[in-house]
């Protein structure tokens, strides 16, 4: 890929951001330096470049999912295509996740690390003194209303994708009804907010793509942020984990994707995995897969993946397509049980595995997403209000580098997404 006048490319500019910031959280740990400079002030100047690149991508989905509607045929096989393999990708991520913690979760020598951390959180309270965690159930009437929309701006401020991709098939679905009447008035109006949707999609693709430039700056002031406050002998104490967190999702991103990638489409394993590495990296760096959206597509594009199975998969299906936080989550949620002596039988990790898919499904694709909705995949399964509340502390210090795996293989989840709707679709 060639770059005007011998400017670095931006995965080249993300990596570089990535080392900056690390040796800035390193030297400048929390407190002031350089002129009074903080790594704090540096990673609330990356939230709000962050923010502002999210804010400029919910549009861009609305749009995008509306212009897909509108000038491409659009049917139910593909609708339900698309599902099958999201419910495919993520059983996949559930099964590695559950094998992977079955066979190192319950080791001692991975849990004395751990322990020792929970131990200072809980005080005086020893995890064997906690009661083993009881079976609950998921309330999906509760779930399923949290996603449908009060009205039609409540989803744009609250980033509520899955209410946006509601939104935009009813729109989308209404234009392609009126297109449908002929030639009359609403044909005409059909046309009319079809340019809309069309100009609109072309406009916030190329406000993100102008924005892209910053993102680096953003980078630099997370990681310097994290590292600064974190500080690294909690990595140590906490190592067992964190290895076998990016196990888990170095085994979906770079087993699982390329071999279905090869056996199902086609596709050369390394070929995918390099096509693919920009988005990878921006995801990791952003430590967000909605950011990323102008990039996947990119990706794609550069993949020769059609556009209908590009748009539905990285715009219209990425929220079903979070892999990442599936798989994370289910570790997550089992490990602390291990670390704490509470052994779950099949059943209860069927409910983490359960709740994990359908908060998955509702969190929007932004920074700390994952961390975020572990309380709720933890109380679903019945552990104790203090468990919960030490978790937090327990996983926050490595969570910025775990989040940032998450991204990425939830990315590289929406592009095989993409290869596999697109091969499916010519098949058919």
């Amino acid at each position: 890929m060639k770059h005007p006048r011998g400017k670095l490319s931006l995965t080249s500019r993300v990596l570089a951001a990535i080392v900056v910031g690390t040796l800035l959280g390193i030297v400048g740990g929390d407190q002031p330096y350089w002129g009074g400079l903080q790594n704090a002030s540096l990673g609330q100047l990356g939230l709000l470049i962050i923010r502002f690149i999210k804010g400029l991508a919910i549009p861009l989905i609305f749009f995008a999912v509306v212009n897909t509607l509108v000038r491409t045929r659009l049917s139910k096989t593909v609708g339900l295509r698309f599902i099958t393999i999201c419910l495919l990708n993520s059983s996949i991520a559930a099964v590695l996740g559950l094998s992977i913690l079955n066979l190192l979760g319950s080791q001692p020598e991975l849990q004395s690390g751990p322990r020792e951390v929970f131990n200072k959180i809980l005080g005086a309270q020893s995890p064997s003194s906690l009661q083993s965690a009881g079976k609950s159930g998921i309330n999906l009437l509760e779930g399923i209303a949290n996603l449908l929309p009060p009205n039609f701006i409540d989803p744009l401020q609250n980033n509520n994708v899955i209410a946006i991709v509601v939104l935009a098939i009813l729109v989308g679905s209404a234009i392609r009804s009126l297109n449908a009447q002929g030639e009359g008035e609403e044909s005409q109006t059909a046309k009319a907010l079809e340019q809309l949707a069309h100009g609109g999609f072309l406009v916030f693709s190329r406000a993100l793509q102008i924005s892209l430039e910053i993102v680096p700056f953003a980078v630099l002031g997370l990681v310097a942020h994290a590292v600064g406050k974190a500080g690294v002998q909690i990595f140590v104490d906490l190592g067992s984990f964190l290895l076998i967190a990016i196990l888990g999702l170095a085994s979906q991103a770079l087993l699982y994707y390329p071999a279905a990638a090869f056996l199902i489409t086609g596709r050369n394993p390394f070929e995918f995995l390099r096509n693919s590495g920009e988005a990878m990296v921006m995801a990791a760096g952003v430590n967000s897969s909605l950011a990323t959206v102008p990039v996947t597509l990119k990706c794609l594009q550069r993949m020769k993946v059609g556009e209908q199975a590009a748009f539905i998969s990285v715009c219209g299906g990425s929220n079903f397509n979070n892999d990442g936080i599936v798989l994370y989550e289910i570790m997550a949620a089992i490990f602390i049980a291990e670390v704490l002596g509470m052994h779950l039988d099949l059943a209860q990790q069927g409910v983490i595995v359960i709740s994990s898919i359908l908060a998955a499904i509702g969190i929007a694709g932004v920074p700390e997403a994952g961390l975020i909705i572990l309380p709720i995949v933890l109380s679903s399964t019945g552990f104790p209000e203090t468990v919960i509340a030490a978790a937090i502390p327990l996983v926050a210090p490595i969570d910025w580098l775990v989040g940032r795996c998450r991204s990425a293989v939830n990315v590289l989840g929406d592009i095989l997404g993409a290869c596999l709707l697109d091969r499916w679709n010519q098949k058919s």
